[in-house]
Formats: C-alpha cells, sequence, structure tokens
C-alpha cells in the first residue's frame, strides 16, 4: 500500500541515510525527501515553525558541499510518534539537479 503522501503526486523516499540539517539554529533529523520538498522530525524542545513560514536558508548536506535553498513549510502532521513539518523546497533552476542529487545521495536504496 502506497504512503498517504504518495498522493501528492511525486516520489518521496523515507528509506533514508540519518541525515541532519540546521534550522534556526537546532539540528532536525530528515523524515522523507522528495521531487519538490523535504520532511523534517520536530522533536519537543526545538523552534515552533508554522504553515506558510518562508526559511530563507535551508542547508542540504551532499557528498561535494552544501546545497543551499529556500522554502515554505507547508505542512505539519502530528503522529502517534512524531511530527513531520514539511518543507515546499524552492530551488532555482540552477539547483534542480543538485536537490536530484541531494535525495539519490541520502537514499538507502538506489530509486
Amino acid at each position: 500500500m502506497a504512503h498517504p503522501s504518495e498522493n501528492r503526486g511525486n516520489h518521496r523516499t523515507y528509506d533514508l541515510r540519518p541525515t541532519e540539517i540546521e534550522l534556526k539554529g537546532h539540528r532536525f533529523q530528515v523524515h522523507d525527501i522528495g521531487a519538490e520538498g523535504i520532511g523534517l522530525i520536530l522533536e519537543k524542545g526545538g523552534p515552533q515553525l508554522f504553515i506558510g513560514e518562508r526559511i530563507e536558508r535551508i542547508p542540504l548536506p551532499l557528498e561535494a558541499g552544501v546545497l543551499i535553498m529556500p522554502g515554505v513549510v507547508s505542512h505539519i502532521t502530528v503522529t502517534e510518534t512524531h511530527t513531520v513539518v514539511g518543507i515546499r523546497l524552492m530551488p532555482d533552476a540552477s539547483q534542480l539537479q543538485d536537490l536530484h542529487r541531494f535525495q539519490e545521495e541520502r537514499a538507502l536504496t538506489p530509486a
């Protein structure tokens, strides 16, 4: 059965190498990666994020360096085990290939 977010129309990767990114002075574990965005696990005591919030500098680690791009918080989903914050990334045309590379590098199994 497909994961509920598969209804978005883009492939999302959930089986990831442990990956953290830093936003607002706090480290977030990456929950999933898709062609248009990422899901981050929000832990208790971390900074508050809100739907519609624009984040100017989201650092995505690549083997060749760090890709920085802006994004917007698109959803916050609370489950029994954690809260996932979805961020729609807004790459410019020159960043699209690097964003795809980020998704490939973080996946445990090739797409």
